[in-house]
């Protein structure tokens, strides 16, 4: 998990799951670019994991997303795309990402050209994502950018 770049600001969010003792074991980052989000560091301790946290984590986020009015989240990941993509997340091209996206440090330097770029679009307020046709009017029509 990358930990350059990480920084209080109000286009960033960072969802802590905490024991009852107060020690982390889990979280994830949501940097806020409206309409787009990129959704960075997922973690769950080791000892913590195959109990659904990362699920959840990244329930949470999206639902912030949401909240927030953002219509789709993007990522990059070295490894664990299988588990994004069981998730509703689908791999695009990083040249189709957009501008305020590819301008984040993660996505600009931190992490590497060999990382797979996945997104997930949203609807706002509804809990599910998008499948089809988008309307081009939100930014995301982008056939050519899924593979």
């Amino acid at each position: 998990m990358p930990d350059q770049g990480i920084r209080a600001s109000e286009s960033e969010h960072y969802l802590i799951a905490r024991d009852r003792a107060g020690a982390a074991f889990g979280g994830v980052g949501l940097e806020l670019r409206p309409p787009h989000a990129l959704l960075r560091s997922l973690v769950v301790r080791t000892d913590a994991r195959g109990a659904g946290l990362g699920r959840t984590l990244v329930s949470a986020a999206e639902d912030l997303a949401r909240e927030h009015g953002i219509l789709a989240l993007y990522l990059l990941t070295l490894d664990a795309d299988a588990f994004f993509r069981r998730l509703g997340y689908v791999e695009i091209r990083r040249d189709v990402v957009p501008d305020q996206i590819q301008d984040t440090g993660e996505f600009a330097d931190l992490c590497p050209a060999s990382a797979i770029c996945l997104r997930k679009r949203l609807v706002a307020g509804t809990g599910r994502d998008t499948r089809g046709g988008v309307d081009s009017a939100d930014g995301l029509d982008d056939p050519e950018g899924t593979r």
